[in-house]
C-alpha cells in the first residue's frame, strides 16, 4: 500500500488478517488494520483463504466517502 497523501490512513481488511513486513520482507505483526503514514509504503502478506466479498478501506469515514474503499472477491 502506498500513501501519497498528507494524512495517515488506518487501512482495514474485513474477513482476513495480514502480516506487516519489515524492510527485509520478513513478517512482523499480525493485524486486520494497519496505519500507513503520509509518504509511507507498507507491504503486507495475506493468506486469502476465507471466500466471499470483503471490504478493504480507510477507517476514516470521510476518506471512504472520497473513494478510499474497495471490495476484494475471494473464491
Amino acid at each position: 500500500m502506498v500513501n501519497d497523501t498528507a494524512f495517515p490512513h488506518g487501512i482495514h481488511l474485513h474477513g482476513h488478517h495480514f502480516w506487516e513486513t519489515d524492510q527485509n520482507g520478513a513478517r512482523t505483526h499480525l493485524r486486520d488494520t494497519t496505519l500507513v503514514a503520509p509518504g509511507e509504503t507498507m507491504t503486507i502478506v495475506c493468506v486469502l483463504d476465507n471466500p466471499g466479498a470483503w471490504m478493504l478501506h480507510c477507517h476514516m469515514l470521510s476518506h471512504q466517502a472520497d473513494g478510499m474503499a474497495t471490495w476484494m472477491q475471494v473464491s
